[in-house]
Parts: C-alpha cells; structure tokens; sequence
C-alpha cells in the first residue's frame, strides 16, 4: 500500500533531520564534549520519531563518524568507549534490551 501524504511528509522531515545530524556532526572531534553532543542528538532523534529504521541509520551515522575520527594517543576515544557510550544510551531509551 502506497504511504499517506501524511505519512510521506514525515519521512522525509525524518531524512533532513538525519541528513542535519549527518552533516552536523562530520567533522569529528575527539572530546567527551563531542561524542557527548552526538549520543544526545541521537537520543533526541529517536525519541522524535521513535523509529527503528532512523535508530539504525543513527548507528551507521555514529559508526561512520568514529570511523572518521582522528587517533589521539593521549585521551583519545577508542572504539570500545564510543561502543560502550552508544549502547548505554541505546539502553536508556529501549531501542536494544
């Protein structure tokens, strides 16, 4: 069945606001203020539209701008933390048990 006009619409509000986070965020920086800022846009994100596909596309976001993300050797963020931080955050709003 074809999607409403309703039901379009918010798709595609739901894709610019990921194509803003995308793009907000695509410079990285390794602080905890930024992952910080990148883990509660996400968490506001999911509880906008509350939709699993957009929390996985966040995921995908998130991974690809650790992937990104310059290596610091002293107090730099390491996969593990980022894994750690995301899942935490993941748990707090229901989208994994």
């Amino acid at each position: 069945m074809k999607a409403s006009k309703e039901e379009f619409e918010k798709e595609v509000e739901m894709l610019k606001d990921l194509l803003a986070f995308r793009g907000k965020y695509y410079h990285p920086e390794d602080t905890d203020e930024f992952w910080s800022a990148v883990l509660d846009e996400s968490e506001k994100l999911h509880e906008k539209y509350n939709n699993m596909f957009l929390d996985q596309v966040i995921l995908c976001c998130v991974h690809d701008i650790d992937e990104r993300s310059p290596t610091v050797i002293n107090g730099g963020h390491s996969k593990r933390k980022l894994l750690e931080m995301t899942m935490d955050r993941l748990l707090k709003v229901g989208v994994v048990e």
